[in-house]
């Protein structure tokens, strides 16, 4: 399995908590028809990174969307955090520290 493969099931399984917890409505009242997490490696400075694009299924857009997607990318930042994401990512070879950004992403369905 290579990195990117581990790394797109640690954070399938992190996916199914988030929905299960109802993370993002505690930060937003969007109707939210599912969410998921796309891990992918990229460069900067010469040096590899991930990020985690969080891509929630909406009916409709948010009004505030800025505000509202720095809230769920914080939010779900720190959840990982909490919830021993670093560590996982070392298990599978993965230096914690290269993953840095969570972007979002609203879908419409």
């Amino acid at each position: 399995m290579n990195s990117l493969e581990a790394v797109t099931r640690i954070f399938a399984e992190y996916e199914e908590m988030i929905e299960r917890k109802s993370l993002i409505s505690h930060v937003s009242d969007i109707a939210i028809m599912g969410i998921e997490l796309v891990p992918e490696f990229y460069q900067e400075g010469g040096r590899r990174r991930l990020k985690c694009t969080i891509k929630i299924e909406v009916i409709q857009r948010p009004n505030d969307d800025d505000y509202i997607i720095e809230e769920i990318s914080d939010t779900i930042s720190d959840w990982l955090v909490e919830n021993g994401v670093r560590d996982r990512l070392f298990i599978v070879g993965i230096d914690p520290e290269v993953f840095d950004w969570l972007p979002v992403e609203f879908v419409l369905v």
